[in-house]
């Protein structure tokens, strides 16, 4: 009786079609769950570059304020503007601190504080860029500065030279 038992098949192709789902779901678990985690993992990849942007368009924001405004209406105070990105809202903040001829940090006693007599010749701009859910992103940024006297405004004139055969 007990041999009849164990030769006797019928039932078998459950069990191996059971195995065989279970081993499928296993995989397609796994295959999900991937996916998710790679998705979260885009997304918080590209917040973190859209900080690092918006650090870089604040930095580029600063010199173009830098080249079009005038030593007597220079404002040293930091700026903030926020970035029109999508999905997440970018923004910056721009920090000047500026030097005089010897290194030392010019005070900004008031938003509009040098002339055409005390004007800086160093600036130090830090930009910090941040995106909604995301740590912010610090840069800095040392540009000397040259004053224009007369002449063309905030024209760049450059000299090339053709190379010598």
């Amino acid at each position: 009786m007990l041999t009849r038992l164990r030769d006797e098949e019928r039932g078998m192709a459950m069990v191996i079609a059971l195995i065989v789902s279970m081993v499928l779901l296993t995989l397609a678990t796994v295959i999900v769950a991937q996916s998710i985690h790679d998705v979260e993992s885009s997304g918080m990849d590209r917040r973190r570059l859209q900080s690092v942007n918006a650090a870089e368009a604040g930095n580029n924001y600063y010199y173009a304020y830098l080249q079009s405004t005038t030593v007597a209406t220079l404002n040293c105070q930091p700026v903030t503007q926020t970035i029109a990105t999508a999905p997440a809202t970018a923004s910056f903040t721009a920090t000047p601190t500026f030097y005089d001829a010897t290194g030392a940090v010019m005070p900004c006693s008031s938003a509009t504080p040098f002339t055409s007599t005390y004007y800086p010749s160093s600036v130090a701009i830090t930009t910090t860029g941040s995106v909604t859910g995301q740590s912010p992103r610090t840069m800095q940024t040392f540009i000397r500065l040259t004053p224009v006297y007369g002449g063309f405004g905030q024209a760049i004139c450059t000299r090339h030279r053709a190379p010598q055969r």
